[in-house]
């Protein structure tokens, strides 16, 4: 019965925030009566919805994230989808993409069919997104380089990856200590060695195609040449 009642208030939630948008909507135009004589294009009204909604969907998330609330952020990650926001779209560190809201919502219930239903819109997503079949990822692929580090700072590159198992390896000269991060295309850290040597390597696995960033740190001030590799 518990679980049920979970996503009877979501669906109840969404309704409730679909009322708000069409009562903001009316509110707006009931402010502005010259717009009676000057009728907005359809053109102006869809962009008012668009962004009605956007900033419905960072509110809620905000909102949820800060209640810790999962069915909140899961409206604020259905509106982010319909929406088509991006991974991109930040603000003080917070992703609102619909990916990143839903695995936000999965550490905030233990609920069983509120984990089975986020469960499936993040597979729903990544099948949306497939850009190829699996298969090994991109590769294989080597760029060296020379750069001044400061320490602690990181050096980011991007590199598209076919869906599979990645590999990626960084050599650092001296007797530096260098670092190697992995993070998908939402962002996520899927992949590190942080062990006390010049010599990274980080494997991962792709469920779908997508364009992976690799950063890599030293934790020394000097210039070091380098050599990144992937499968």
């Amino acid at each position: 019965m518990k679980t049920n009642y979970n996503l009877t208030n979501l669906t109840r939630l969404m309704m409730v925030i679909t009322f708000l948008l069409a009562s903001a909507t009316y509110a707006q135009t009931a402010a502005n009566p010259s717009e009676s004589k000057n009728p907005r294009t359809e053109e102006q009204i869809k962009s008012d919805s668009i962004t009605q909604k956007t900033s419905m969907a960072m509110q809620l998330a905000n909102e949820g994230i800060q209640n810790k609330s999962a069915a909140i952020v899961i409206a604020a990650a259905q509106l982010s989808e319909e929406l088509g926001i991006r991974s991109v779209d930040t603000a003080k560190g917070q992703k609102y993409d619909a990916y990143s809201l839903y695995l936000a919502a999965q550490t905030f219930t233990k609920d069983k069919n509120l984990n089975t239903y986020i469960t499936t819109q993040l597979k729903s997503i990544q099948e949306k997104n497939k850009i190829a079949g699996k298969g090994a990822a991109y590769g294989p692929l080597s760029n060296s380089g020379s750069s001044y580090f400061t320490a602690n700072q990181r050096i980011s590159e991007s590199v598209y990856f076919t869906s599979g198992s990645g590999r990626v390896t960084f050599t650092g000269t001296g007797r530096t200590d260098f670092d190697l991060y992995i993070y998908d295309e939402y962002g996520n850290l899927i992949a590190k060695d942080e062990d006390y040597d010049a010599f990274c390597v980080c494997n991962f696995y792709l469920s779908y195609a997508q364009q992976i960033t690799i950063k890599y740190v030293s934790r020394s001030t000097g210039t070091f040449n380098y050599v990144v590799t992937t499968n």
